[in-house]
């Protein structure tokens, strides 16, 4: 057996402890055939029972030790199968019948010698060859650090191998990769041994170096960590920031209103805050999350500049157009000449005023001032006719 094998086929075998499932505590009722594609409460418990007697579903995610769900696809009839063949039933199809039932039912009614003992038979394929039952004492808070390490190593090695096997395809070099997933797996095999002789000092403190260095060969491998993420995510939210800093401050010299944009800015500037206290915290996901939030502030915040001016603007222009208007109203009631021509101009001025004026509470700044001067216009020729 390999190695590497004979090191994760351990490593599940210990994080499986973490869960205290097992066939003798796994207690299900069966009352019906269970096929791919079958729902319901029996499948979860049967999942747990496929995870607490060594046929594990998945070793993280769906289906996982603790993250069992109600559906029965391939990886649980995958399970069911190696459950089939390591109990001599045949044949081994993964359909969960009858003559599973009964095998089940005369597994988890075998009296425990001590009940005080979380026993669990591993398959032929986990621990050193061994068919030999295990028992395990309840966990206290040591040896739970050293099973969720020990798990955490496990993700990391998974991750860090499957990464070494893109980039080799990839036809990169992956020498200084493979020499630290080597370390990895060693010291994951040192883990495991320490947690097996209850030295979970030693464990833990093998269990993260093998975390360390499943780490270095991902990266190695050209694999980009969640840190590095976080990292980068930060990194680029804060470079918006600071180029929409320099745009404010430009435009606040030329005179544009820009008071909406400092506070929109001041907002990001506390989100990047939070982005770095998360990073500090190790909390990587919720880092990404503040740092994508105060890049869309910024961008908010480059929006805002000026906004407020052209509202002024087109504010100061509507007004002008209706002094203009009423302007030429007095013209046209003094004036004593034919004011036909005059007054279809000042229908026009009004009509112009109306649409500017809707424009503005639609926050189109830009027509409202454009049907404002338009307004102002008419108005100005309704006068000249006169």
């Amino acid at each position: 057996m390999k190695l590497s094998t004979y090191i994760l086929g351990v490593s599940a075998f210990v994080f499986m402890f973490a869960f205290a499932f097992s066939a003798q505590a796994a207690s299900c009722s069966f009352t019906r055939d269970l096929d791919l594609g079958a729902t319901g409460e029996d499948v979860r418990c049967l999942q747990k029972y496929l995870n607490g007697s060594g046929h594990i579903i998945a070793t993280s995610g769906v289906g996982a030790p603790g993250s069992e769900t109600n559906l029965l696809r391939d990886l649980t009839k995958k399970a069911i199968i190696k459950w089939q063949v390591a109990n001599g039933l045949t044949p081994a199809t993964g359909y969960f019948g009858a003559k599973s039932r009964t095998k089940y039912n005369e597994l988890v009614n075998k009296p425990v010698a001590n009940p005080s003992l979380v026993v669990v038979n591993t398959p032929a394929a986990s621990v050193a060859n061994s068919n030999s039952p295990v028992s395990v004492v309840s966990s206290n808070s040591k040896q739970k650090e050293a099973e969720t390490l020990i798990k955490k190593a496990i993700d990391a090695v998974e991750d860090a191998d499957d990464q070494i096997d893109d980039a080799r395809d990839d036809g990169e070099n992956v020498v200084a990769a493979d020499d630290n997933l080597d370390d990895a797996r060693t010291d994951l095999f040192d883990a495991v041994s320490s947690y097996f002789a209850k030295n979970y000092e030693n464990a833990i403190k093998h269990a993260d170096d093998a975390y360390d260095n499943a780490l270095d060969a991902y990266e190695d491998a050209g694999g980009e960590t969640d840190e590095d993420e976080a990292d980068n995510a930060i990194d680029k939210a804060e470079d918006l920031i600071d180029e929409v800093e320099t745009k404010i401050e430009d435009a606040d010299d030329e005179g544009d209103d820009v008071d909406e944009a400092e506070e929109l800015l001041d907002e990001a500037n506390e989100k990047l805050k939070e982005a770095e206290d998360a990073l500090d915290n190790e909390d990587y996901e919720d880092a990404i999350d503040y740092a994508e939030e105060a890049e869309d502030i910024a961008r908010d915040a480059e929006d805002a500049i000026g906004e407020n001016s052209d509202k002024d603007d087109a504010k100061d222009a509507i007004d002008d157009a209706k002094d203009a208007i009423e302007e030429a109203e007095n013209e046209i009631d003094d004036s004593k000449k034919n004011t036909d021509d005059a007054e279809d101009l000042l229908k026009d001025a009004e009509d112009a005023l109306e649409e500017a004026e809707d424009a503005y509470d639609d926050e189109d700044y830009e027509d409202a001032i454009d049907f404002a001067k338009d307004a102002e216009d008419y108005a100005n020729d309704a006068i000249d006719e006169l």
